[in-house]
Formats: C-alpha cells, structure tokens, sequence
C-alpha cells in the first residue's frame, strides 16, 4: 500500500506578488513592445501533485472581467441520468450569488431552440 501525501499548498500570494512585480519591471524595460498588447504570467509547480484531480479554487479579481449588470441563462442537464434538481441548482445560484435571468433545461432547449438561427438569438439575448 503506497503512502499518500497531501497536495501542495497553493503559492504564497507574497511569491505570486513578487513574480508580478518581476514581469511588469521586465516588460515596461522592453522599447519594442506595444502599450496594449498582452503579457502573460505562467504558474507551475515544482513537484506534479499526488492525486490526479486538481481542486479549483476562486481567485478574487480586483476587477470584474464582465459588467455587473450582465445576466446569464443557465442551461442544465434534465435527463434521469443527471443529479441534479432545480431545488439543488437555486440553492447553489444563490449561495454563490450568480446574477441568472433565465434557467433553461436540456430538453426544452432542445425542443424549443431547434434551429441554429433560434440557438443564435438565444446566445445574442445573454452575450
């Protein structure tokens, strides 16, 4: 029986803060860059975690990547294979106060958005 260990901790914000600070100093010594082009900071770890899952974690972002006021529909699976409830899913939307306008199961997108121009201005109502 092989000895399991737990899994790394997540990086230290103060090693993350410094990385940062590093790539922004080595970006703004670069002439040839333009103003608005993107830069990119990879994170890995030195050792591959035991365990093949990776926990997700939210990362708090000092701002938002879409508007407040913008809603969206949630789609979920209503076949009797899926776990999932419409009881289950409020609970969840309102735990983690997600902003949805519209729930919409499997079966009645698939019996009502039929055509690709119906899915598309369902898509153009929520983009």
């Amino acid at each position: 029986m092989a000895a399991t260990t737990a899994a790394p901790p997540p990086p230290k914000s103060k090693s993350v803060r410094k990385a940062v600070n590093a790539l922004l100093k080595w970006r703004n010594s670069q002439t040839t860059q333009k103003p608005d082009e993107f830069t990119y900071l990879v994170l890995t770890l030195n050792k591959i975690p035991p365990k093949s899952g990776v926990n997700a974690f939210k990362i708090p972002l000092p701002h938002p990547l879409l508007p407040s006021s913008t809603q969206f529909c949630l789609i979920y699976d209503d076949r009797r294979t899926s776990n999932l409830t419409m009881d289950l899913i409020q609970k969840r939307i309102k735990s983690q106060n997600i902003p949805i306008a519209k729930t919409l199961k499997l079966s009645k997108l698939k019996s009502d958005y039929k055509s690709f121009a119906d899915k598309r201005k369902l898509v153009e109502s929520y983009a």
